[in-house]
């Protein structure tokens, strides 16, 4: 969790989202192109739903990382639910790939927060 170029994103998540840990800022190495993952709206069935659209390794398991996309109703720290939908994958490069999950939920049923869980992966001994 360590931030040496103290630009707020503590190097776990600057490596699983693609970021430099020694460029400031979460962009892509070698570029101005953020990683930070967005918010946004998409549409499916009809319906507008919210979603968060993020890079993610193709092979996270083997680099020892996971993702999770989790939504909740409020901000009680015990409210989060993982899920959504998998609404759109982009392929980016042979390590990476651009990925929209979208809410379950409809936007207009209340007001919804979205998060990454990214987690390291207990290397076997």
């Amino acid at each position: 969790l360590a931030d040496p170029d103290h630009d707020g994103w503590p190097n776990l998540l600057e490596y699983a989202f693609g970021g430099n840990p020694r460029q400031n800022g979460l962009k892509r190495p070698g570029t101005q192109i953020s990683a930070v993952p967005l918010l946004g709206v998409v549409q499916h069935d009809g319906a507008d739903y919210p979603s968060i659209t993020f890079y993610q390794m193709k092979n996270a398991g083997a680099a020892g990382i996971r993702y999770a996309v989790e939504w909740q109703s409020g901000l009680v720290a015990s409210g989060w639910t993982a899920g959504g939908s998998i609404h759109l994958i982009e392929n980016v490069d042979f390590k990476w790939e651009r990925i929209t999950v979208r809410d379950s939920q409809p936007v207009g049923e209340g007001k919804r927060f979205s998060r990454i869980r990214v987690e390291t992966l207990a290397q076997p001994s």
